[in-house]
C-alpha cells in the first residue's frame, strides 16, 4: 500500500488524478466527466487509484487534509476525491462543476 509520501509523488507526477473506490456511483460520474474533459481537450489525460488496493482511506485522509479539503474521518473517506492539475478540487460534486 501506499504512503502518504506516495500518493503526494502521483499526484506531482500525474497531475490529474482521481482516487477512486470500486462500486461506487459517485466515482463512476466523476471518470465520465474525466473522459468528457479528455474529449473536449480541456486536459490531455488523467490517472486513478483505487482504495484498497493502491492505497487506504488513512493516506488518502491524510493527503486530502493536507491540500485544503476536510475530511471528518479518516475510515470514512467520501470518494472520490480528485487532484487536477496538481491541486486538490474536492470530491464528485465539486468536480463536477470544474472546468479547468
Amino acid at each position: 500500500m501506499s504512503s502518504l509520501t506516495e500518493l503526494e509523488q502521483l499526484v506531482e507526477q500525474n497531475q490529474n488524478i482521481l482516487f477512486i473506490k470500486v462500486g461506487c456511483p459517485y466515482c463512476a460520474r466523476a471518470l465520465s466527466h474525466a473522459d468528457y474533459l479528455v474529449e473536449q481537450g480541456v486536459i490531455t489525460s488523467y490517472a486513478t487509484r483505487t482504495v484498497g488496493q493502491d492505497f487506504e482511506n488513512p493516506e488518502l485522509a491524510e493527503l486530502v487534509n493536507k491540500n485544503g479539503g476536510e475530511l471528518i474521518s479518516s475510515d470514512r473517506a467520501s470518494k472520490p476525491q480528485v487532484f487536477m492539475q496538481g491541486k486538490y478540487i474536492g470530491d464528485s460534486q465539486d468536480f463536477s462543476q470544474w472546468q479547468g
